[in-house]
């Protein structure tokens, strides 16, 4: 049951509360209640267990979201965000990523240093090495990745976690 949902069905059981003590509510009333809470705790949590893949990746994103935002809701509101993309968005987010990252790893790797505030000395060193290696950050980026290559990668990647037994336990 969400924070919301559990929420709602303690304001209800209160209401229920009350007017069973003023005698406006059957007992039974309020036991039905709180059996059709129990239910939906026992079908909620069954679900979760049945989806567990999915349950651990939107809680690493969530833990990931609160670490960012420091507040549960909004971090539940990101989520919601990234789920409600379609694939083939998280997709091309993901190739122009790989691409980004890849080309400032070779960067980083040729002596390139990346700052905010960078004096005229980085700049001009920067610019040196980026001369030098001309030929191979142009081959680097002559030979990115595409979309359908992170795509094709991306679903044998899925099927390999699918398949894996080990990412079924809770």
């Amino acid at each position: 049951m969400s924070w919301k949902s559990k929420s709602a069905f303690k304001r209800l059981g209160n209401t229920f509360k009350r007017l069973y003590e003023k005698k406006l509510v059957y007992k039974e009333d309020f036991e039905a209640l709180k059996t059709l809470q129990e239910t939906i705790n026992e079908l909620t949590e069954l679900r979760v267990k049945e989806q567990t893949l999915f349950a651990k990746i939107v809680c690493a994103n969530m833990f990931f979201s609160l670490l960012r935002y420091g507040n549960i809701n909004a971090s539940i509101k990101e989520v919601q965000n990234d789920l409600d993309l379609s694939l083939t968005s998280h997709l091309q987010k993901l190739t122009i990523e790989l691409n980004a990252q890849e080309l400032q790893n070779l960067m980083k790797s040729k002596g390139i240093t990346f700052e905010l505030v960078e004096s005229l000395e980085t700049k001009n060193n920067n610019l040196e090495i980026i001369k030098k290696n001309e030929k191979e950050f142009i081959n680097k980026i002559s030979k990115e990745w595409n979309f359908a290559d992170v795509k094709k990668s991306f679903e044998k990647t899925i099927n390999e976690f699918i398949n894996n037994p080990s990412n079924y336990t809770i």
